[in-house]
């Protein structure tokens, strides 16, 4: 039995209505209150609602609301528009360089290593790099009270940004003359976590946490063209002008999930320590479970000097409950002294080693070290032993704040 084939009618040729042309062009969202509008603009980004707002007068005029534009700039809390006229003036002049936001970035500089924090300066309106200060203490020093062999240093240092010259500011105000050293930022492109190799050299360190890293700078491959631009990291070039040569300075950006505490790990943060020999030092404390669920920690160098550079570790603990004492000198009564190892070398870093120590935890914002020097000459440059001071730096100061902590105005 066969079944024949019916073709289907054709579709009907018949013009619509004006009726159904009304009802298919009438812009339904314009039907909305304004309140109902800027609620779902907000949801746009900047890209977006510089589109909408030349699509009709109302679109445009909502699309202008001050508060839509507060919003994306909402990494660098900004509250006045000034110098511009507007904050979507302001959002347009700044936007390829939002990426950038409002944080601290520490770089790879051969041995010593540089912090900076870009922020966005009303003055200039622009986003500005400004480099973080943490000038040599000197202050009184006292022999401890359980080991008199042993020196302790008052430790008070003034940290503060150098708001003096910025470091770059984006973009170029155009204001600023020529200048003797050009300095440029160039954008870069990370490694994907599973091609990153233990035994190749990156920045930052495999030991420093970061959700981005690149290959060694002088690599052929630092570009290469694969791999997704980088937002938390870029390379500064700087150059004399009419000269062909250049230096250049990696940046990594120190994300406010890497050093804010929380109570199960309330010894995080950037901290300012007074190393024996080399004055003031940024460090990165970082708390962390071993495979087994040891409570480690370790301090991995910010900056750096001629002995352990940036990005290395300074000290580690393998188990914050290997308490060795409670302390019951009167300089830190009841703190806490775990076990702890400090590293150590010849300059340029040459004959590292770990050696043991004391880690005094007097508070969640100040720690002591006591360095126990050990007795092969390469090391004996001191004959006493000393300890080191550690302070906790408040972060958002330099990020938002007036860009100064004094500890010695906090006791």
């Amino acid at each position: 039995m066969t079944i024949a084939n019916e073709e289907s009618p054709p579709p009907s040729l018949t013009m619509p209505t004006e009726e159904e042309l009304e009802a298919h062009s009438k812009a339904y969202l314009l039907t909305l209150p304004n309140e109902l509008l800027i609620q779902i603009l907000s949801y746009l980004s900047g890209h977006d609602l510089a589109i909408l707002s030349c699509t009709c007068i109302r679109l445009s005029t909502l699309s202008s609301t001050p508060s839509l534009w507060i919003s994306l700039l909402s990494d660098f809390r900004i509250t006045s528009p000034k110098p511009y006229p507007t904050f979507k003036a302001l959002y347009a002049t700044i936007h390829p360089y939002l990426w950038l936001r409002s944080r601290l970035w520490y770089s790879d500089r051969l041995f010593t290593g540089h912090m900076a924090v870009s922020h966005y300066c009303a003055k200039s309106g622009t986003i500005a790099f400004h480099t973080l200060l943490a000038p040599p203490y000197k202050g009184k020093q006292r022999r401890w009270s359980l080991n008199p062999r042993v020196i302790i240093p008052s430790f008070k240092p003034l940290l503060k940004l150098w708001t003096n010259q910025a470091i770059l500011e984006l973009p170029l105000p155009s204001s600023r003359g020529p200048t003797m050293i050009q300095t440029t930022l160039q954008r870069v492109r990370s490694i994907p976590a599973h091609l990153q190799s233990p035994s190749r050299a990156y920045w930052p360190p495999m030991r420093m946490p970061a959700a981005e890293r690149i290959k060694d700078p002088n690599d052929i491959e630092f570009f290469p063209p694969p791999y997704a631009a980088a937002t938390s990291l870029f390379r500064l070039q700087k150059k004399m002008r009419l000269s062909p040569h250049s230096e250049f300075e990696v940046f990594a950006a120190l994300d406010p999930e890497y050093y804010t505490p929380d109570e199960a790990h309330p010894w995080r943060g950037v901290w300012v320590g007074d190393l024996p020999g080399h004055g003031s030092e940024l460090v990165l404390f970082q708390q962390t479970k071993s495979l087994d669920g040891r409570d480690m920690f370790s301090g991995l160098k910010l900056t750096g000097d001629i002995n352990i550079p940036r990005g290395e570790c300074i000290f580690h603990v393998n188990d914050l409950l290997e308490v060795l004492r409670v302390s019951e000198e009167h300089e830190w009564p009841g703190a806490t002294v775990v076990k702890a190892y400090g590293q150590i070398a010849d300059h340029q870093f040459r004959d590292s080693t770990y050696v043991d120590c004391e880690l005094i935890l007097i508070n969640y914002n100040e720690v002591a070290f006591h360095w126990v020097i050990p007795e092969e000459p390469l090391y004996q440059s001191d004959p006493d032993e000393c300890i080191c001071r550690f302070r906790r730096v408040d972060v958002d100061r330099f990020i938002f704040g007036n860009g100064v902590q004094d500890f010695a105005q906090e006791e």
